[in-house]
């Protein structure tokens, strides 16, 4: 209840509930517990409260015993590096990117990278440029047999930017939250932050950069507009990228970045769910679930699988006919 509703939001409303109830009862009975702590967190984090997320992350890392179970602290860490990135405080991130850098042996590439997208939008680019080419260093490693999907996203953006001098790197730590699902955490102030930012870089570059990297600035400015209310926004920057990158010549036209037309349909289908719309939404999450291959196809797949199901559980029921002994 307090894992899976951050894959994919939509449970959010029926979860969190029992989430709370169950974090209440077993930190009752074991208030000083690292690991209950670190679900509180999680489960604050679900209500976008990131200020007591970042209290129980804190609390865990305090009480956890380092030297039997360092790996949770090690995800402790982790949460508190996107807590304070949800805030758009990079500078308070920094910290525990680095430390996982240092100890954690899971993606060393990943952590590298979120650092050097800290320091870009901080403004530090010198520094940033390091980080993006200091994490291609740690490439190699495989996770049950293969490469994970952000490592193949970060090799392919930072050799991407190297041709140019890493000049156009437009505002990639705020992708990288969108693309791990923070939105649907983050305090609704500074999503509007969000939005803002990602509209005023999309009236800036228009026209001088790529226009695939303009669909991305759209795409978190539209997302971003979803999670605040402003669904007509959302709607049309969805309508709009639907209409630019055709499903049928879905590769012909996006070139680099194929994840965001699955994405985006993906994001339309649960603004339709909000808005009540069960049959649209269910024909825009089978246009989702046909896309293969692309950069965070398995973290997309699983928040299809887990929207999928919610839909079926809550798909309705036709009234069945009853028959009696003489018929109808």
């Amino acid at each position: 209840h307090g894992l899976l509703p951050s894959f994919a939001s939509v449970l959010c409303k029926e979860a969190i509930p029992k989430a709370d109830a169950l974090v209440a009862t077993m930190l009752g009975q074991h208030p000083n517990s690292a690991i209950y702590l670190w679900v509180s967190g999680r489960v604050a984090r679900l209500k976008r409260d990131v200020d007591s997320a970042i209290a129980d992350f804190e609390k865990a890392i305090k009480l956890g015993r380092k030297d039997e179970f360092i790996q949770l602290t090690h995800l402790s860490y982790y949460e508190l590096a996107w807590c304070h990135v949800f805030k758009l405080d990079y500078r308070k991130a920094l910290p525990f990117f680095e430390l996982l850098l240092k100890e954690s042996e899971w993606s060393k590439t990943f952590n590298c990278y979120a650092m050097a997208t800290c320091y870009d939008e901080l403004g530090e680019k010198e520094e940033a440029v390091k980080y993006y080419r200091q994490s291609l260093t740690y490439l190699g490693k495989k996770f049950g047999g293969r490469t994970i999907s952000v490592e193949q996203f970060i090799e392919r953006k930072v050799n991407m930017w190297e041709k140019d001098g890493f000049a156009k790197t437009m505002h990639p730590g705020i992708e990288l939250m969108m693309l791990f699902n923070a939105f649907t955490q983050m305090e609704v102030g500074k999503l509007q932050e969000v939005r803002d930012i990602a509209k005023a870089a999309v009236e800036k570059y228009k026209g001088t950069v790529s226009e695939e990297q303009v669909a991305i600035l759209e795409l978190i400015e539209g997302n971003a507009a979803k999670e605040i209310g402003d669904d007509e926004t959302a709607k049309q920057v969805y309508l709009s990228l639907a209409e630019r990158y055709p499903v049928k010549k879905w590769k012909k036209v996006l070139k680099d970045e194929t994840w965001i037309l699955p994405y985006a349909i993906f994001e339309h289908a649960t603004l339709v769910y909000t808005q009540g719309d069960m049959e649209a939404a269910a024909e825009l999450l089978t246009q989702a679930e046909k896309f293969k291959d692309f950069n965070f196809e398995m973290p997309l797949a699983l928040r299809l699988h887990l929207t999928r199901d919610l839909f079926s559980r809550h798909k309705p029921v036709k009234e069945k006919k009853k028959w009696g002994i003489f018929g109808r």
